[in-house]
């Protein structure tokens, strides 16, 4: 059952006011009634609640239990390269999935798609609505920059920086060798044709690593996901 999360919504005590965008959806589109019991997050805690009220334009729901939110397994973030937008799309779901803390997407060299303000917006929803229907309960922000460059001057990286590539020396038994519970790790994933050799030596010289994974060729959509969970079961595999 999907777990969703607190917008639109007060606190008091042990009792939650839905209403709003969340007051909608249980009342209307999943028909609710009194006496349920459901699931609810925000960034600080999982709430188990039953509903007690139920008004014109508001839900009153008893909690029930308080539970911490759920911890990131290991530190990960993706640079996703833009590309085609219900493909973009389908890769933010399944990046989600897995538990990232967030997400940067950047127009390389050899994307075709633009994006705006208002598109990133969607991409943030559509965030918020995996995190809902996987019940990962962790929605990471999704951050635009232009180019990849943009991105490496900015203060949302650390040193532990890998670009998937066929051409890569390194395998994700190195990442996850090189992974700590404390650090952050990024994956650059590039859009369909790859980095340009402009972009590969910009990102080398912050001192980025070039991983390939040796299982195969992925399409931009499917890299990510695949590096990150990979990588955690490997991690996973070391403990």
């Amino acid at each position: 059952m999907a777990i969703y999360y607190l917008r639109d919504s007060k606190i008091e005590g042990n009792t939650i006011l839905a209403e709003g965008e969340l007051f909608h959806h249980l009342k209307n589109v999943l028909r609710i009634r009194k006496g349920e019991e459901l699931s609810l997050f925000n960034d600080e805690n999982i709430f188990q609640v039953k509903v007690k009220d139920i008004e014109k334009d508001s839900l009153t729901l008893q909690i029930e239990n308080r539970l911490p939110p759920k911890s990131i397994k290991k530190p990960f973030q993706i640079a996703q390269a833009a590309i085609e937008k219900n493909e973009l799309e389908l890769a933010i779901r399944l990046i989600v999935s897995t538990g990232v803390k967030k997400i940067f997407v950047f127009r390389g060299e050899r994307s075709d798609t633009k994006i705006t303000a208002s598109y990133i917006e969607r991409l943030n929803e559509i965030a918020l609505n995996t995190a809902e229907q996987s019940e990962v309960c962790l929605v990471p922000k999704i951050e635009y920059f232009e180019t990849v460059e943009d991105l490496l001057n900015s203060d949302e990286l650390n040193e532990n920086l890998f670009v998937l590539s066929p051409n890569g020396k390194y395998s994700l038994k190195d990442v996850a060798s090189a992974t700590n519970k404390n650090s952050e790790t990024t994956f650059f994933v590039g859009p369909e044709g790859g980095f340009s050799e402009k972009e590969i030596n910009t990102l080398k010289n912050r001192n980025a690593k070039e991983v390939a994974i040796k299982s195969g060729i992925f399409r931009s959509q499917f890299a990510g996901v695949v590096a990150i969970l990979t990588t955690l079961e490997l991690i996973a595999l070391q403990d």
